[in-house]
C-alpha cells in the first residue's frame, strides 16, 4: 500500500513538474542534468528504497534489473557504433581528426600515470578483490568519455554558444574510449581462456578474436533482419531480440558487452543501405531504453539487496580524484592539440573544453565495471556516477551575459 502510494504521488509531482517547466525554464544547471537523464535516477534511487525487498520478490526483480542493465550496454555500445560511418569520417578534415587522435593520447597517459600513482592510496580502499590494472583501464576510458552531442542549455533566457570544438559531429573521444576498452580488455582480463562448445579461445589475441566475431556477428545479424523486415515497427522487434540474445551471451562469457554493440554498431552503418530510416527508428527507441536503464541503475544504489552499496569514507577522494585527473588531462591534450588547427584560442575556451559533461556512454561504462570486476562494495561504480553527476552541473556561462538592448534610430531630413 505504501509503495502504490509513493507511486501516485511520485506521478503527480511529476506531471506538476513538467507543467511548470513548460511554464519557466529551469536554471542551466538542473537543465543540464534534466537533458543528461538523471532525474530517472533519482526516482530509481527512491524506488529501489521503497522497493519491498522479501526473498522472492527481490530475487525476481533482481534478475530483470540485470539483464535489462546488460542490455542497456550492449544497446549505448551500438548507438556509439552507428556514429563510426566511413563516409562521415572522410567528410572531416584530416588535421582535425588527427588533433583529437593528438589530445586523446595525451589524456590517456596522464589518466594512466595519475591512477596508478593513486592506486596504493585510494584503490585499496574501493572493494577491489583483484585485477587492478583492469579497473584502471576502465577509469582511463570514463575519464576520455564525454556527452555527446552537445547539452543545448539556456544562461538567463539566452541560449548558450556551442563549444569550439572542432568536430563537432564525431564523438571521436567516445568512439577512441570504446577502442581502448576493446583493445586492451582481452589483455587485462582476470580469465584469459573461455570455451564456446569446442572452441577454446586462449590470451589476449583469442578473446579478442571471440570479441570481434561477436560484434560482426550481431552486426551482420541486424543488418540482415533490417533488409527483411520493411516495416519499421517489426524490424526494431527483431533487433531489440538481436541485442538480447548477444547481450546474454556477452555477460555468459565475461566479456565486455560495450565492445560487442560498438562493433556490430560500427559493422551496421557500413553496410546497411536504409541509414536514415534506421538512426530515426533507433532514436525512438532510445528515448525508451535511456530512462529504462538510468532507472535500473537508481534502483541499484537504492537497494542492493539491504546492503551497504557504496562506503563514504573513499567515496569523496574518488570522486575528486576522477574529476581533478579529468579536467588536468584534456586540459594538457587540449593545449598541445592547439597546434593542429588553431581554436580554442582562449584559455577560457580550453577550459570549457576540459570541463565538457560526461554524458551516457560515462554512465555506461560505470556499470560495465560491475560485471567485469570482482568488488566486495561498489564505491567505484558510486563514485564514478557521481562524478558524471557533478560534471553535469559544472557549467560556463556565454561569453557575454548582459543582454544587449539595441534602439533604433530614424533619421531626420
Amino acid at each position: 500500500m505504501a509503495l502504490l502510494i509513493c507511486m501516485v504521488v511520485g506521478t503527480a509531482v511529476f506531471i506538476l513538474g513538467i507543467h511548470q517547466f513548460q511554464i519557466r525554464p529551469l536554471i542551466p544547471h538542473l537543465d543540464s542534468l534534466r537533458q543528461g537523464k538523471n532525474t530517472y535516477l533519482v526516482v530509481g534511487i527512491f524506488a529501489g528504497i521503497l522497493f519491498p525487498e522479501t526473498e522472492s520478490q527481490y530475487r525476481a526483480f533482481d534478475t530483470v534489473r540485470y539483464g535489462f542493465l546488460n542490455i542497456g550496454l550492449i544497446w549505448f555500445g551500438l548507438l556509439l557504433g552507428l556514429e563510426c560511418s566511413l563516409r562521415q569520417l572522410r567528410k572531416a578534415q584530416w588535421y582535425m581528426v588527427g588533433g583529437q587522435i593528438a589530445s586523446a593520447g595525451f589524456i590517456v597517459s596522464f589518466a594512466i600515470l595519475s591512477i596508478l600513482a593513486s592506486g596504493s592510496i585510494l584503490f585499496l580502499h574501493l572493494g577491489l578483490v583483484s585485477n587492478l590494472s583492469l579497473a584502471t583501464l576502465l577509469c582511463t576510458c570514463f575519464v576520455l568519455s564525454t556527452r555527446f552531442p552537445e547539452p543545448a542549455l539556456r544562461w538567463r533566457g539566452r541560449p548558450t554558444p556551442p563549444t569550439p570544438d572542432p568536430t563537432p559531429n564525431l564523438p571521436t573521444h567516445n568512439m577512441i574510449a570504446l577502442c581502448l576498452l576493446t583493445f586492451g580488455f582481452p589483455f587485462f582480463a582476470s580469465n584469459l581462456t573461455t570455451t564456446v562448445g569446442s572452441f577454446s579461445f586462449v590470451g589476449g589475441f583469442g578473446l579478442m578474436t571471440l570479441i570481434a566475431g561477436l560484434g560482426f556477428l550481431a552486426g551482420s545479424c541486424l543488418d540482415f533482419a533490417l533488409r527483411t523486415h520493411r516495416d519499421p515497427a517489426n524490424g526494431m522487434a527483431t533487433t531489440c531480440c538481436i541485442l538480447i540474445f548477444f547481450a546474454g551471451l556477452g555477460q555468459t562469457l565475461a566479456l565486455p558487452v560495450l565492445s560487442v554493440g560498438f562493433i556490430s554498431g560500427a559493422w551496421l552503418i557500413n553496410t546497411t543501405v536504409a541509414k536514415r530510416a534506421l538512426l530515426e527508428a533507433l532514436s525512438r527507441v532510445d528515448s525508451v531504453v535511456t530512462p529504462l536503464f538510468y532507472l535500473f541503475v537508481g534502483t541499484l544504489i537504492g537497494g542492493y539487496g539491504g546492503g551497504v552499496f557504496a562506503l563514504w569514507p573513499p567515496l569523496l577522494p574518488l570522486v575528486a580524484m576522477i574529476l581533478i585527473v579529468r579536467t588536468m588531462g584534456r586540459t594538457l591534450g587540449y593545449s598541445v592539440s592547439q597546434y593542429f588547427w588553431r581554436v580554442p584560442e582562449k584559455w577560457r575556451d580550453t577550459l570549457e573544453l576540459s570541463a565538457r559533461p560526461l554524458g551516457p556512454l560515462s554512465v555506461a561504462l560505470a556499470v560495465q565495471a560491475l560485471f567485469l570486476l570482482d568488488l566486495d562494495h561498489n564505491t567505484l561504480i558510486a563514485g564514478l556516477i557521481t562524478s558524471t553527476i557533478l560534471s553535469q552541473i559544472t557549467l560556463f556561462p556565454p561569453h557575454d551575459t548582459t543582454p544587449i538592448h539595441r534602439i533604433a534610430s530614424i533619421p531626420k531630413d
